[in-house]
């Protein structure tokens, strides 16, 4: 029984016994086991691993012990970031040398670029890192400066998801491997006295740790008098862990966010407003949210940024909710803005109908995310787009920046909505409707949605214009014609309306266009006639030589259609009185011819060679109107006469100036 109770005494004693037998056995000199190229990675492996199972309380290290674990540390880390290698170097002056001298500081003769050292095998990664622990431990008494800053310096190994530079180059496999090292290296700064504070301040603000190891050394200012100084100026930084550090200590600190710290930092008068927003987001409190938000009413850019970003870095459920309510309330448009692209950017739904919104923003970003959310969003934006193009209320500005949107919805329901616009009072309202209609014009029920409205408003406002340029231009002769099968049909209000305002350029499409064959002939000469309607109303009608010439034209036109009526007459039964006033008539009608036909030759003899030009071109004018009547089909000719008509001229008058005398 003491045979076996001596045992297990022996077995619980050996850590004690082999913790103070050992303190005498860890050589460091230059002939020891640790960093010993000449050793095996074995050997060193176990004496690394030995030390680090040693209490090193019971461990007395002498100055010089402690000078060579810092060369040791200083000599053997992985790589060491220096912040002055990429900073170019100043060229050597060789204006004072003689030439040999210059040509033994040749720069280019003198470049030697040196290989990069090999990289470590994982094997030899594996021990290092277990070497480095065991000095960090060995060391984790000292607080010297030298030593304190060296073993910081190990915290600047990469993170697993950190882009390492090529001078830096570990594998990707090696990377977690550090994370002893790191883990050791903080145990001992964690461990250090407040007034070392001065190092970790200055390893932070150089840039060389990774963010995520800067942020493990956020709590040590915690223990530093005016630690909260510190703190407020890492809020500034962009990193999102290092500020997340920064909120979680500066709120377990300040509980409420009513506490003067905060309050100063707010005052618009603070050179430092722009820090205030991540701390103030921290706090689950309505009245801090609306104190951080209208922190986006403040002049200055680099607050406007900084309160936004703070909004972005991290949401939460509570300040979705908190972003939904508020918008419910008045706000400044750039607060509104704000909450309207802190809910785009998270997908909530509320967002589909404010987005639009975002499309006026100042900054060019911000309106390309809304503009890339609309297009994202496609059939779900949709009816927000009508509610919002039919709305009255909707100003022009945001109007002209929606339309656009509905080129992406080319259907029958948009095509009602646009139609309205189309005399919308500015321009370029109605112009962005004319787009929308240019693109979906070859689909038959806008064809027929514009027919309608065309014959119905068939008047000189602006939609019943572009209607008609639309249809004439693209050469759709449904315009012009009614019916499904009979082409030829005319819608005769239409003609002539089109014949009144449409130009030549159209015509000439659209006649190009027309089918059938004999449409296009009746076009033609319909527009011709027109044209030649035109061209005599174009000319000085207070001619005097064109003036006779009209009145005898209806004195001609009047004996015509007495001889029509005499004719008549003869061959009914009348009585003789009624028969000598119709012949009367004809007399008097004669004399008034013969002294019209006088007069018109006189004042032709007389007239300039003006006037006698504009008579002439008169005279053939209405000889090609003439003409072209004669070349209509009989069933063609009332929309001719229709049309003399609303000139003032008559096919009877017309052929009554052909009976002028020559002259």
């Amino acid at each position: 029984m003491n045979r076996y109770f001596l045992r297990i005494m022996i077995i619980l004693l050996i850590p004690f016994f082999g913790g103070c037998l050992s303190t005498k056995n860890v050589n460091l000199s230059e002939t020891g086991t640790l960093f010993n190229n000449n050793r095996s990675f074995d050997a060193r492996e176990v004496e690394a691993m030995r030390i680090l199972r040693l209490n090193i309380d019971r461990i007395e290290l002498r100055p010089e012990d402690i000078t060579r674990l810092q060369d040791l540390l200083e000599t053997n880390m992985f790589f060491v970031p220096n912040p002055e290698a990429s900073q170019k170097q100043e060229p050597i002056n060789t204006d004072n040398l003689p030439s040999f001298g210059k040509q033994e500081y040749d720069e280019n003769r003198m470049r030697r670029p040196s290989p990069p050292p090999p990289a470590p095998s994982r094997r030899e990664t594996q021990v290092r890192i277990l070497e480095i622990q065991a000095v960090i431990r060995l060391l984790s008494r000292d607080y010297s400066p030298r030593t304190f800053l060296l073993i910081l310096e190990q915290l600047s190994y990469p993170m697993p998801e950190e882009e390492l530079s090529p001078n830096q180059a570990i594998r990707e496999e090696d990377r977690d491997m550090y994370h002893p090292i790191r883990e050791e290296a903080l145990r001992y700064v964690y461990s250090a006295d407040a007034e070392m504070y001065p190092y970790v301040w200055q390893i932070i603000q150089s840039g060389r740790l990774p963010p995520q190891m800067s942020a493990r050394l956020v709590p040590f200012f915690r223990r530093v008098p005016h630690g909260a100084v510190y703190l407020f100026t890492l809020l500034q930084r962009e990193e999102t862990v290092i500020v997340d550090t920064v909120v979680q200590e500066l709120a377990s600190i300040y509980p409420d966010h009513n506490n003067p710290q905060l309050k100063e930092i707010l005052d618009p008068a603070r050179f430092n407003q722009h820090i205030a927003g991540p701390w103030i987001f921290s706090y689950e409190d309505s009245d801090a949210f609306i104190l951080g938000i209208n922190l986006m009413n403040s002049p200055d850019p680099k607050v406007q940024e900084a309160t936004k970003r703070a909004l972005f870095r991290r949401p939460t459920p509570w300040l979705t909710q908190e972003a939904v309510n508020t918008l419910d309330t008045p706000q400044t448009p750039a607060v509104r803005m704000l909450l309207i692209e802190f809910l785009a950017r998270q997908n909530h739904p509320l967002s589909l109908y404010f987005i639009h919104e975002l499309l006026l923003h100042p900054q060019s970003s911000v309106r390309s995310f809304a503009h890339q959310f609309i297009i994202t969003a496609d059939a779900t934006y949709y009816p927000y787009l009508i509610e919002h193009l039919t709305n009255p209320d909707t100003p022009e500005p945001l109007l002209l920046a929606l339309m656009p949107y509905t080129l992406n919805f080319l259907r029958l329901s948009t095509a009602e909505v646009m139609l309205p616009l189309l005399d919308h009072p500015t321009s370029a309202v109605s112009v962005q409707s004319q787009q929308f209609f240019r693109q979906i014009i070859q689909q038959t029920n806008i064809q027929e949605l514009l027919l309608e409205t065309y014959r119905q408003n068939l008047t000189a406002k602006a939609s019943t214009l572009f209607i008609m340029e639309l249809f004439m231009s693209n050469g759709l002769t449904q315009i012009i014609t009614y019916g499904k099968t009979e082409k030829e049909l005319v819608y005769e209000p239409s003609l002539f309306f089109l014949l009144t305002h449409a130009n030549d350029d159209l015509w000439q499409t659209s006649i190009t266009q027309a089918k059938p064959a004999t449409l296009q002939v009746f076009l033609n000469r319909i527009v011709d006639l027109q044209r030649l309607i035109q061209s005599s109303r174009g000319i000085d009608q207070t001619n005097n030589i064109i003036q006779i010439s009209k009145e005898l034209t209806e004195v001609n036109r009047k004996l015509q259609g007495q001889r029509e009526e005499q004719q008549r007459l003869f061959n009914q039964i009348i009585n003789n009185r009624d028969n000598n006033q119709s012949l009367d008539n004809t007399q008097e009608l004669r004399h008034q011819r013969d002294q019209l036909t006088v007069a018109l030759r006189q004042n032709f003899s007389r007239g300039n060679a003006q006037q006698k030009e504009a008579f002439l071109r008169y005279q053939s004018i209405i000889q090609e109107i003439n003409t072209s009547l004669l070349s209509l089909r009989v069933d063609q000719r009332p929309i001719a006469e229709t049309l003399l008509r609303r000139a003032g001229l008559s096919t009877e008058w017309i052929q009554s100036f052909q009976m002028l005398p020559p002259l």
